[in-house]
């Protein structure tokens, strides 16, 4: 599929890992095998039948066959829609940064309106030249609820108002955690986050719906993990701060998204996200 806006440092969507394969790959071609095979041996006993007992036996054939192959039909297509697709299907993003590459893969399954906002910021090119700009260590830093996190925004800023607020996925209902790696929306009061993020260096359950972090107790928005380069994560968490503005800031030298939005986002006709495309599982 060719990409719809190169200039905005965006790969194409299909996977470029789609070797990998999974359970649910193998089971699935397993299905389709048994689909053609179970059609092939329905023909061979309609052309036997028709050979035993002439044609209206053939058609009695014929007739239980459609039976039991539209079974087998919807039998698969409720399968498809219980099996979790292969993680290589999940969308990731990868950030560029002079301390190296950081690969977040993104949970659509479970925060969809959270993950087809971040990649509408993506596929856009609103992180093109963004940064992390703070850290925090909990070591130096007073706040008797304090985390290690480093946080990101756009060029713009972290109060950029983007393309407007978004629901708070609470992590109450999304079953996620803030583990070491995870990525996560920063806010101010639910409800209002935009673009920029924050990516947490040690556990922080703080941060989870119910924790003291933010004093609402709605918690923050987790929405994914980093799966490679946690060393930059802590090259940058390490990098010298003044009242945790990093004295350089990391700028992003390429964003780029990589796997497939379409089973969780809405496009609109142009191929740009608009929103999440279906809800998030329990």
């Amino acid at each position: 599929m060719a990409c719809s806006r190169p200039e905005a440092d965006i790969e194409c969507w299909p996977p470029d890992d789609a070797s990998e394969d999974s359970s649910s790959d193998r089971d699935r071609a397993k299905s389709v095998d048994f689909f053609a095979t179970h059609r092939h041996e329905s023909i061979a006993r309609r052309r036997g039948a028709r050979r035993r007992g002439g044609v209206a036996l053939a058609q009695r054939e014929a007739r239980r066959d459609e039976m039991s192959i539209a079974g087998l039909a919807l039998a698969m297509a409720l399968v498809a829609q219980t099996t979790p697709l292969p993680v290589y299907y999940q969308p990731r993003v990868t950030f560029r940064t002079d301390y190296g590459s950081i690969t977040i893969s993104l949970d659509a399954a479970h925060a969809p309106v959270t993950t087809c906002n971040f990649l509408r910021y993506v596929q856009q090119g609103r992180f093109s030249r963004g940064s992390f700009f703070r850290t925090e260590v909990s070591e130096s830093n007073d706040n008797p609820n304090a985390i290690n996190v480093i946080q990101a925004a756009t060029r713009q800023g972290s109060n950029d108002p983007g393309l407007g607020p978004i629901p708070l996925e609470r992590t109450r209902d999304t079953g996620l955690s803030h583990l070491a790696g995870t990525i996560s929306m920063a806010r101010d009061g639910p409800d209002t986050a935009t673009s920029s993020f924050f990516i947490v260096v040690e556990d922080s359950p703080s941060l989870d719906f119910g924790g003291t972090r933010n004093p609402d107790g709605q918690g923050f928005a987790a929405f994914g993990k980093v799966v490679a380069g946690m060393e930059a994560v802590h090259g940058i968490h390490r990098a010298a701060a003044t009242a945790e503005a990093l004295d350089d800031t990391v700028l992003f030298s390429q964003v780029y998204a990589t796997g497939d939005y379409r089973p969780w986002c809405e496009a609109d006709a142009t191929g740009f996200i608009s929103g999440p495309g279906r809800p998030a599982l329990k």
